[in-house]
């Protein structure tokens, strides 16, 4: 399946409104809109707090900045298609916006022809 231009644009906006929900600590919205647990809420904000000494404002390298071909070993922003048609996304975390080596990665499914972000976990 080809990733065409409006849909990567739809899973960088996703992505984008995840990370502005953890900026305001809304784990109202995190837990409705993308599914999150609280151990799974948990989780991240433990990962962020060790990351960054409990001072973050998260971002993505912005839409109209993304190359055509992404650099090797740096997921700026990269959506691969799963096997069931889903889409994992990879990418690399903004802090106040400086690049880290942080990195997003997420699982984007299609329920009802609406995309949804699930399952999303730091790492190094």
């Amino acid at each position: 399946m080809n990733i065409d231009k409006f849909l990567k644009l739809q899973i960088h906006q996703l992505v984008q409104d995840f990370l502005h929900r953890m900026n305001q600590n809304d784990s109202q919205d995190l837990l409705k809109y993308n599914q999150v647990t609280a151990a799974m809420l948990e989780e991240l904000y433990e990962e962020l707090n060790d990351s960054f000494e409990n001072n973050h404002q998260l971002s993505i390298i912005p839409f109209d900045e993304l190359p055509e071909i992404m650099p090797k070993n740096i997921p700026l922003f990269n959506i691969e298609v799963m096997d069931d048609g889903d889409f994992i996304n990879e990418c690399n975390i903004y802090n106040f916006g400086k690049i880290t080596g942080l990195i997003l990665q997420a699982y984007i499914i299609k329920r009802n022809s609406v995309l949804i972000l699930v399952d999303p976990l730091f790492r190094w």
